[in-house]
């Protein structure tokens, strides 16, 4: 993780041996994210939709609005839920990785105050969640790290 109090930033290194259009999938579709992320999570698919993932600590869904949906970048930005999170933005930028023929993820999560508590914990979670991408769109197999 790198950056300054308000981003968290995180890279692959080297990449994940899965194709882009499995990392998109996983980004944008309710089956892709219910493999890493939160096993009980609402989306409507394309640019406008939303993505309302749950998660068993939170008295509601979260609500992020997809802004953009490509080949090279995902982008969410959060509406009113969790209140923290209003306006910060979720990019995903894809590559091709330089050492496979597999996908480089390039992850921040951007627009936090500079005095909000909550984001070293969110930066310390994206990097599990990270991981958990990275193992189900290799395998296909799901593993989400939040289970309601």
């Amino acid at each position: 993780m790198t950056g300054d109090l308000r981003h968290a930033r995180h890279r692959d290194a080297t990449g994940r041996a899965a194709t882009r259009q499995a990392v998109v999938d996983a980004l944008t579709t309710q089956t892709g994210l219910a493999g890493w992320w939160t096993d009980t999570v609402e989306v409507a698919p394309g640019v406008g939709g939303m993505v309302k993932p749950s998660f068993a600590a939170a008295p509601l869904p979260f609500d992020l609005r997809i802004d953009e949906s490509t080949a090279t970048r995902v982008v969410w930005r959060a509406q009113s839920f969790p209140p923290h999170w209003v306006g910060t933005e979720v990019r995903w930028e894809l590559s091709d990785a330089p050492a496979n023929a597999g996908t480089r993820v390039l992850f921040m999560h951007a627009g936090f105050a500079a005095d909000d508590a909550e984001m070293p914990s969110a930066a310390f979670t994206w990097g599990q969640c990270l991981g958990r991408l990275q193992k189900y769109t290799e395998s296909g197999t799901p593993q989400p790290y939040f289970v309601r």
